[in-house]
């Protein structure tokens, strides 16, 4: 019985510590800077664990995605644009970077309690003369599965977009 009460309190210390470090600077001390560097299309690789998620179209990437983005009926630009406006409106991200030209971002988002980071890859395709489409790349910095958590953002930032018209 005596064991156990050391075993609570030194686990009760190491939460409390934990929450008062703040998990966000413990995470960077222990598994380094939480954005995992930018990536394209051409030379993407994926984690190979199940705790990434890839929407793009079948012709963009030689990896397979589980899903594909709709084209919409509107020009790149806007589309970036509207997609990181809306994305920033809904929730915390730390973008890393911001290229409107090559219609590429990447940020840093974190899950609300433990502050686990991902990094997050848009990429904003043009399709014809001014429709455009998505290739989305999310991946966890730490631990082997994300419960689905990073294809749900995925999906979540698709639908940030169903007001717009589609070309399809």
């Amino acid at each position: 019985m005596r064991l156990m009460m050391w075993v609570l309190a030194i686990l009760a210390v190491g939460v409390i510590g934990f929450f008062t470090v703040g998990p966000d600077r413990v995470w960077r001390l222990t598994a380094g800077d939480p954005d995992m560097g930018r990536q394209t299309l051409e030379t993407l690789t994926r984690t190979g664990k199940p705790n990434d998620a890839l929407i793009a179209p079948d012709n963009a990437v030689a990896l397979t995605p589980e899903a594909q983005a709709p084209v919409y009926a509107i020009a790149p630009g806007e589309l970036f644009e509207t997609l990181l406006t809306r994305i920033g409106n809904t929730e915390t991200i730390e973008w890393v970077e911001r290229d409107a030209e090559a219609f590429y971002a990447r940020g840093v988002t974190a899950s609300p309690l433990m502050r686990f980071p991902d990094t997050n890859h848009i990429w904003v395709l043009p399709v014809g003369d001014n429709n455009a489409t998505l290739a989305l790349y999310t991946a966890a910095k730490l631990g082997h599965s994300d419960m689905g958590k990073n294809r749900e953002r995925l999906d979540a930032w698709i639908e940030l977009l169903n007001d717009l018209p589609t070309a399809e």
